[in-house]
């Protein structure tokens, strides 16, 4: 073999020497050609002047012998170049031979294999990532790969659902395909604990397929709950039948439940069992358009450390899917259970005027509350808010859908009393200018803030006096000034401590933000991440002045609206755009 590797290589230099004596000598001059026809030849190459009969004979004469070398040239690149991919290939064969992978112990490969999992997320039934993905590699891989239970520990589930008559029997096979994909899949995963997303797309309701689509996430789930005694962490968005076998789950059959997520899409049922939230290890409930009341859940709720509940209904004989807001009595009442909340995002969408007058809240007591996010709708929240007491609280989010009012409510009482508080998300669409200066004043220890608007876009409306008015941006250069650090106002300005500033509704100038973000860089402060969205071009640049800041990293993300261009083309019909 070592011979035939020289042998190759000699080849190989000696071509490449025969190329470089053909590139660098000088073509010879045909006989008939003078040194003054070349001069000729080269005054036309840098003139527009045409060449006589004489000349353009000469010419025709020199490219044929120019195209004849590049033939031959040409040829022999292409001999070379199959010489070099023959001894590449036995180079790259024996390269592979000693890799250092393949000395890898089996253990470390495993290990190595796992990492390559995604770890925001459950893994996916596809051959572009693991754990599919590593068994395409070659044998050996495919062998580790299959032998590895925690490599199948995770999946992500999204059923196949057509929406049309004529494409039901393809999906009806679709479905059936992932069905045994999926029981395969877990069989490989041996005892270990399991972590399953499953996401149904299903036709809509008043179809007469509807209940033939439906079975396709029913028949999902029927084999998952094979498995349901190693469930860890499961999140079902699924359709009425698949629920219905969801719920029919024992609290002998989840021992390992951690973490139940379940959003139902669509809801015939009128009853059902809830055993599977009696699982006895369960933490982290995850709760979207259920149906009945939540709090008639039998939930061992003092075991419960994290709650999200968001607007949940259910259906009737009159109507078919009709929404149960979470009242300010029954938010009430989910927290006062849950003694040993760490993080909580509730959704309160309406109240009950008769139990609020009738009965008042008693204080609620969450000692170990670290987060809580909190969305008002159709009501206000402050007898919610008098009531709880955190001491340990570093994250909280408020944001709601009424619009900017008289008697608006603000958080900052609230407020005034979380001494540890670290993080504020505030929604600038219905507090004032004078309610947010006031929430800033009592919360001098956060390090990020962010003034937001549930709605994407810097321009936020509001529909008054029979019409949509424009609101006015109450981020402005009086209020972001407040936040300058100066040398006489050190200790006045707001959030002193702060590290992140994010703002996405606002009507400041650039000049401003400069100000602001140079006054809390450097020595002066602790500024480490600026995320500022605007609603105009920009007028001032921002990242020049800032370099040192940038460099000693700061995090600077300042977007524009795009340019809007016309096309010269616009307006066109499109028959005649074919011809451009």
């Amino acid at each position: 073999m070592a011979m035939l590797c020289d042998r190759f290589a000699g080849e190989v230099l000696a071509s490449l020497r025969f190329l470089v004596l053909v590139y660098t000598r000088p073509p010879p001059l045909p006989q008939a050609a003078s040194s003054g026809q070349y001069m000729a030849r080269d005054q036309l190459i840098v003139s527009c002047g045409l060449p006589d009969d004489s000349r353009r004979v000469h010419l025709e004469a020199l490219l044929s012998l120019q195209d004849a070398k590049l033939a031959k040239l040409e040829r022999q690149i292409i001999c070379l170049q199959k010489q070099r991919d023959d001894v590449q290939n036995i180079v790259d064969r024996y390269r592979a031979v000693l890799s250092s992978a393949r000395q890898l112990p089996f253990e470390v490969l495993q290990e190595i294999f796992i990492h390559c999992l995604p770890g925001e997320r459950n893994a996916a039934m596809s051959i572009r990532e693991a754990p599919l993905l590593l068994g395409q590699v070659c044998r050996a891989w495919r062998s580790v790969s299959q032998c590895t239970p925690r490599l199948w520990a995770s999946i992500h589930i999204p059923i196949p659902c057509a929406l049309i008559g004529d494409a039901i029997p393809e999906s009806r096979k679709a479905a059936s395909a992932r069905n045994e994909l999926v029981k395969a899949w877990l069989e490989r995963s041996g005892s270990c604990p399991l972590s399953i997303s499953l996401a149904e797309i299903f036709a809509n309701e008043t179809s007469p397929d509807f209940h033939v689509l439906s079975n396709a996430g029913a028949d999902v789930m029927a084999t998952l709950a094979q498995f349901s005694r190693r469930w860890r962490r499961v999140e079902f968005s699924c359709s009425s039948s698949a629920f219905q076998t969801l719920m029919a789950v024992s609290r002998e059959d989840v021992p390992m439940l951690e973490s139940l997520s379940i959003e139902c899409i669509q809801d015939r049922q009128k009853e059902f069992s809830k055993s599977a939230f009696l699982a006895p290890r369960l933490r982290t409930v995850r709760l979207s358009h259920m149906p009945g009341d939540i709090s008639d859940y039998r939930l061992d709720w003092s075991n419960i450390t994290e709650l999200f509940v968001d607007d949940h209904g259910s259906s009737t004989e009159r109507e078919p899917y009709v929404h149960h807001k979470i009242t300010l009595p029954k938010a009430w009442e989910l927290l006062s259970r849950c003694q040993n909340l760490v993080r909580c995002t509730l959704h309160i969408n309406d109240r009950d005027e008769s139990a609020l007058t009738e009965n008042a809240l008693d204080p609620i007591y969450l000692p170990c509350l670290t987060e809580l996010d909190v969305t008002e709708g159709l009501c206000f929240l402050s007898p919610l808010f008098d009531c709880i007491h955190a001491p340990g609280l570093r994250t909280f989010r408020f944001a709601t859908s009424l619009k900017r009012l008289d008697h608006m409510f603000s958080p900052s009482k609230f407020l005034s009393r979380l001494s540890a508080l670290k993080a504020l998300t505030l929604d600038l669409t219905t507090l004032s200018r004078t309610h947010i200066i006031e929430c800033l004043r009592w919360t001098p220890t956060i390090a990020s803030l962010t003034l937001m608007t549930p709605n994407r876009g810097n321009r936020q409306y509001v529909f008054q006096d029979e019409r949509w008015k424009l609101l006015p941006a109450v981020c402005d250069d009086s209020l972001l000034e407040l936040f300058v650090r100066r040398e006489e106002t050190a200790d006045t300005c707001l959030c002193p401590r702060l590290q992140s500033f994010q703002c996405n509704w606002n009507s400041f100038t650039d000049v401003t933000l400069l100000r602001f973000v140079k006054s809390r860089t450097g020595s002066a402060g602790g500024l480490e991440r600026v995320a500022v969205s605007f609603d105009r071009a920009q007028t001032v640049d921002l990242k020049s002045p800032l370099t040192a800041a940038i460099a000693e990293g700061l995090e600077l993300s300042v977007d524009y609206p795009p340019i809007v261009s016309v096309s010269a083309w616009e307006g066109l019909r499109w028959d005649c755009l074919n011809r451009i």
